[in-house]
């Protein structure tokens, strides 16, 4: 990792390294909290008992406490009152020298929730007063010691306005509760669990709940709570099933038994993403809600998995936490790792491993290629918020699929076994992980260690032959990895290939090594790649076959196969691996596309594809594969996955070539098209289950590319769909479809679809995102004219993320205009928000318009220039916030 940018915590914004860590001098065993709550001023008095950490040699260190925004009032020392030469105080820190072995330390203080723009720490939110602490808004409530490995057990004690905050809640169990005569009300929640401070939650206001119960597999009752404002509320009947479906699935699988009397999950408006605070959960109501009008199926399937991730993180990140932040992938990858395990238990295997590698390969896979390349636990960083990136989630995550494809479910089981009990309690690192992990499995995993420490994505090319005469097949794979900046070692990675071979008409065949026993397997088998060159023999081989590589994406690298287009058609019609179909379709459709776009660039007409048309037509004519994944193999790579596969990205030509082989397909396709629509769209009753998903799915695909067609009768069932369609994930397709299209209908669409939805915030942001990723040449000034509407607020997260952030991700050909107009508007919106709330900024909430800025290197010199721009007006804005500063200056860096 260079030092030039990447990844807050330091108050001054210096690098932090791994290699300097040190623990905590001091240890917290217990902390009370007594919090008066008031959305104009929250009193918080505090009682630490604390004592030196045994581990730290010659311990005499001051008592160094993390504070911001915070009015001190009070400061005891063994029930002493200290006076202020005593200790000293500034913007960041409350230090107190001369401490003996062990205190108590009791303070006051107060601040404004109402003031709090940063949506971190304790603050208001439509009269809601919630709590986001992670990674380090604690600072903001009270004054401590703000890391990760200081583990202390806490009482909450809550008192507020019994009108105002009818809702007083906190982690751990409920400890009593009362009224006070001056109109209030308190109460008291205890975590017997030791943790870290950023997992303290808080929520308080007038809220409805839904009561429900889960019984664990020892007989104990768990009391299920989920609050959300009256509009809301009876949008959590599924997060609350699909919460309980997650307990009982952590219970199987991984033999993790929830802990606590009671788990309450909270909605809250306005709030950005989702909080695994212990007890506590708390989300945003694009991280939760779901109901069938208002609700697509990919919303369903989404938020489900957000409640199970929030919910695993009870053990993997709260039971068992992080040592320091450098190790954020033990806790986000593992556990996004367990919730696609879930998601696969709950739904289609094959539809969830194609979802969860479509996104790493568009947010992922850039990451790695731009000047924000890191390790998923990387060595040093700058600002904590910036740290939270999709390699460090996602990567991660693969990461921990590949232990798993390695060791085999058993022996991954016995290694988390052994983590769990080992560390419970306790604060991990990734060598922790792993050795447990390896002592658990009797494996040796000191070469597959480097996944975690360097950066970039690794090429696997292959090279294969046939011996008819020896009926034998040979791969030989070379895998390497381009150097990343600061990280110019490129050692080769220990990664599994999950790989099975197959006949010319698509049968599979046997995959027997040379030298192995005759009971090799018909189908996948999984061979491990060490080497920079290795190479496999199989016997036995009666044909040249076609090697199906990396079945289930079994590691994280980019595949050169080598495969003709015959082959990929092959295996996008035959394969019995779905995820392979698909795969090999995207790699197929990339292909096609690329030879249009480099056909556009010399203005020739632009001319079909008749393999990808037919290999099209055989899927559609195919019932028995699962229309699910049909669905996703008619789907055309995006725009951001394209721009992958090319060096210098010419935007222009990849929308045309996309756009026109899109029109293509329709016009050779209609009439199987429009029938597989009249067959599948959805006349109800509204299910959930994954089969009335994946018909709805393909019916929706089929129509939008009917709707490339210019034709009066398609726009009519489109916008009747926005009209009367049944269920949300039918109406927004065709909204979606329609948005892209100049016609009359549009407008209509779009009026109804406001009119109908407009007091829903939830629904109401789809409405903002439709337009802001619509491909037709006005979107900017539509979106320009989206952050003036009055239903616009930059203090609504969701709204940011679905106008401002999917024109940045999504709306390719636009936010990439050649006068630069997109990237003018979007850096304006950046220091326009970032004004107001930097975690917006620059954290998860919009981290994903920087996914664009961070490839600026990788377009024509024309755009490179115009992009590189609007950067150093950011860096050059006076009072930019801290993380901004960083991730600029990470972009701006070295190449």
């Amino acid at each position: 990792m260079s030092d030039h940018g990447l990844l807050a915590g330091d108050r001054d914004g210096a690098l932090v390294r791994l290699a300097d860590h040190r623990p905590s001098a001091f240890l917290v065993e217990s902390i009370e909290l007594e919090i008066d709550l008031d959305e104009i001023v929250t009193g918080v008095r505090c009682r630490m008992r604390l004592h030196r950490n045994p581990r730290v040699d010659g311990n005499d260190d001051p008592l160094v406490l993390d504070g911001r925004g915070l009015t001190l009032s009070r400061v005891a020392v063994d029930g002493r009152e200290l006076d202020s030469s005593e200790y000293r105080l500034d913007e960041s820190s409350l230090t107190i020298a001369g401490l003996g072995s062990s205190a108590i330390l009791d303070t006051d203080v107060e601040f404004s929730p109402r003031s709090n723009h940063s949506f971190v720490g304790l603050y208001e939110t439509n009269g809601v007063l919630v709590t986001n602490c992670e990674p380090d808004g604690f600072r903001r409530i009270t004054y401590c010691l703000d890391r990760p490995d200081v583990l202390s057990r806490y009482v909450v004690t809550l008192r507020g306005d019994r009108e105002r905050y009818p809702v007083l809640l906190s982690n751990g169990n409920p400890a009593g509760a009362g009224l006070l005569a001056d109109g209030r009300h308190w109460a008291r929640w205890d975590d017997p669990f030791p943790k870290p401070c950023y997992l303290v939650g808080i929520v308080a206001g007038a809220l409805e709940r839904l009561d429900d119960h889960f019984v664990t597999r020892s007989g104990r009752l768990v009391t299920l709570g989920a609050y959300a404002e009256t509009i809301n509320i009876d949008k959590c009947h599924y997060p609350l099933r699909s919460l309980k479906r997650a307990m009982a699935w952590d219970e199987e699988i991984y033999g993790r038994e929830y802990d606590l009397d009671v788990l309450n999950l909270v909605v809250v408006s306005t709030f950005g993403g989702a909080e695994e605070t212990k007890g506590l959960n708390i989300y945003g109501p694009a991280s939760a809600l779901a109901r069938p009008d208002t609700a697509t199926d990919q919303d369903y399937l989404a938020r489900g998995f957000v409640v199970a991730h929030e919910y695993f993180h009870n053990w993997t990140g709260n039971r068992v936490t992080i040592r320091d932040w450098f190790q954020l992938t033990l806790k986000e990858g593992l556990t996004v790792f367990r919730q696609w395990q879930f998601g696969a238990h709950i739904a289609a295997p094959d539809m969830m491993r194609i979802w969860e590698v479509r996104l790493l390969r568009s947010m992922q896979f850039a990451e790695d290629t731009g000047p924000l390349a890191h390790p998923p636990r990387p060595d040093c960083y700058r600002e904590v918020p910036n740290l939270y990136t999709a390699t460090v989630y996602r990567k991660g995550a693969q990461i921990m699929r590949m232990l798993h494809t390695l060791l085999g479910p058993e022996a991954f089981r016995r290694g988390m076994d052994l983590f769990f009990d080992r560390y419970d309690g306790c604060a991990a690192t990734v060598e922790d992980f792993l050795g447990a992990i390896a002592e658990g499995a009797d494996r040796d995993l000191s070469q597959f260690s480097t996944w975690f420490t360097r950066a970039g994505t690794p090429l696997v090319r292959v090279e294969r032959s046939y011996d008819a005469a020896a009926r034998t097949f040979t791969l030989v794979l070379h895998q390497a990895c381009e150097a990343t900046h600061g990280q110019p070692d490129t050692a080769p990675r220990h990664m599994p290939v999950a790989l099975g071979l197959l006949r010319q008409d698509g049968g599979e065949m046997r995959a027997q090594l040379d030298g192995e026993a005759d009971s090799a397997p018909q189908g996948t088998r999984v061979l491990e790649l060490r080497e920079s060159r290795q190479t496999f023999r199989f016997i036995n081989v009666d044909a040249a076959p076609v090697p199906s590589l990396f079945r289930a994406f079994s590691a994280p690298i980019r595949l050169d196969a080598g495969y003709t287009d015959a082959e990929l058609a092959l295996l996008m019609t035959s394969d019995t691996d779905l995820f392979n179909r698909w795969d090999a379709a995207q790699t197929y459709e990339t292909r096609v596309i690329l030879r249009l776009a480099d056909t556009a660039r010399t203005g020739v007409p632009i001319a079909a594809d008749s393999g990808l048309t037919a290999a099209f037509a055989r899927v559609l004519d195919q019932p028995d594969v699962d229309p699910n994944v049909a669905a996703e193999i008619l789907t055309l790579p995006g725009e951001t996955v394209l721009e992958e596969a090319v060096t210098t990205i010419d935007i222009e030509a990849l929308h045309v070539a996309r756009t026109s082989l899109r029109r293509h397909l329709a016009e050779a396709l209609r009439d199987q098209l429009f029938a597989t629509w009249n067959e599948l769209h959805d006349r109800g009753p509204y299910q959930t289950d994954i089969a009335s998903i994946g018909r709805r799915s393909l019916a929706n695909v089929c129509l939008g590319y009917l709707m490339e067609l210019d034709d009066p009768e398609i726009r009519h069932i489109c916008l009747r769909q926005v009209q009367e369609g049944l269920n949300m994930t039918d109406v927004l397709a065709a909204l979606a479809a329609l948005a892209n299209t100049a016609c009359a209908e549009r407008g209509v669409g779009l009026a109804h679809f406001y009119d109908t939805w407009r007091h829903d915030p939830e629904v109401l942001d789809k409405w903002f995102e439709v337009q802001a990723l619509s491909r037709l040449p006005d979107a900017l000034a539509q979106v320009v004219a989206l952050t003036r509407h009055p239903d616009f607020s930059y203090s609504n997260p969701s709204r940011l993320r679905a106008t401002i952030g999917g024109f940045a991700a999504d709306n390719r050909i636009n936010f990439h205009a050649v006068d630069g107009s997109g990237y003018r508007f979007v850096a304006s919106q950046v220091l326009a928000i970032d004004a107001q709330t930097a975690i917006t900024a620059s954290g998860p909430g919009l981290a994903k318009v920087f996914d664009e800025f961070a490839r600026w290197r990788r377009f024509d010199p024309a755009r490179q220039a115009l992009m590189q721009v609007e950067l150093l007006r950011i860096a050059d804005t006076p009072g930019i916030s801290g993380p901004l500063r960083d991730r600029i200056a990470g972009l701006l860096g070295p190449a």
